[in-house]
């Protein structure tokens, strides 16, 4: 997927709709990274909301909620929960900290 061609309802309402079929998959890293658990954004932490309009598909980790936010093309996405091809489900904050995601 490419975050900068979908909007955050879009992204929210076809993973509620089909990621128990099709996984919502996406580069990070170069790696694929699949989407397992996702949660609306209420509000952005100050930190990330006084910062200019990053570019879409940049990933900011809030502790306070735990969630790895990612910007589609118009506003935030919260992810919970992720799984690399082959490899054990991670959570956000373990994603966060074994891949540097910029945390506030």
């Amino acid at each position: 997927m490419k975050w900068g061609e979908w909007t955050a309802a879009q992204f929210d309402r076809t993973f509620r709709a089909t990621s128990h079929q099709i996984p919502m998959v996406f580069k990070f890293n170069g790696l694929e990274l699949q989407v397992l658990g996702v949660t609306e954004v209420t509000s952005l932490p100050p930190h990330i909301a006084s910062e200019p309009t990053p570019l879409p598909g940049t990933a900011r980790y809030d502790k306070r909620t735990r969630t790895v936010l990612v910007r589609c093309a118009d506003d935030w996405v919260g992810c919970t929960a992720f799984r690399f091809p082959n490899k054990p489900r991670l959570t956000a904050e373990e994603l966060a900290n074994g891949y540097g995601i910029r945390k506030g």
